[in-house]
């Protein structure tokens, strides 16, 4: 199965690519946090901080769900940094 995943504002800068397209065999979020680390290194720790938002196919998802998440072929997730403003 096949997810594309995109990085936005700082966390693109962290990781140094706009977005990856991840091959996965079991389509957990687990999985997934295992072969970005693979790909990128430490640099992907950045990704699962608490206040990273993180959405699949255009929808916010909480992060108690996150790890539950099964993913499926297809799927985009979106790693959203934190905003501020004021």
């Amino acid at each position: 199965m096949n997810v594309r995943v995109l990085f936005f504002a700082s966390l693109r800068e962290a990781m140094g690519v706009e977005s990856l397209a991840v091959s996965l065999t079991e389509g957990t979020v687990a999985e997934l946090r295992t072969v970005l680390h693979d790909q990128q290194g430490d640099q992907c720790d950045v990704l699962w901080a608490d206040n990273v938002r993180v959405a699949r196919n255009q929808k916010l998802l909480e992060a108690l769900s996150l790890d539950a998440l099964v993913l499926v072929d297809g799927d985009e997730l979106a790693f959203l940094p934190p905003v501020t403003g004021g």
